[in-house]
């Protein structure tokens, strides 16, 4: 029968390996990373009516007051 020193010193180790193996599995930066909604500009393959475009204007004025109304709960 295992000691229970031992078996936490096994414990331990493998606690470790596991945490280094997923900090080595993650990579530091994107290669090429997504433009942000604003910046996208229409291609000749790509065509944005404008419903879509208002829609997406809603969302980023939606996000932009409950980051205002957040950081106002904060103070």
């Amino acid at each position: 029968m295992a000691s229970r020193y031992r078996l936490s010193r096994e414990s331990g180790k493998k606690t470790t390996a596991i945490a280094r193996l997923k900090e080595d599995g993650k990579p530091n930066n994107v290669s090429k990373p997504a433009a942000p909604l604003e910046t996208v500009s229409e291609s000749q393959d790509i065509v944005i009516f404008e419903s879509t475009r208002v829609a997406i204007m809603a969302l980023i004025k939606l996000r932009e007051g409950i980051k205002k109304r957040s950081s106002l709960m904060l103070l």
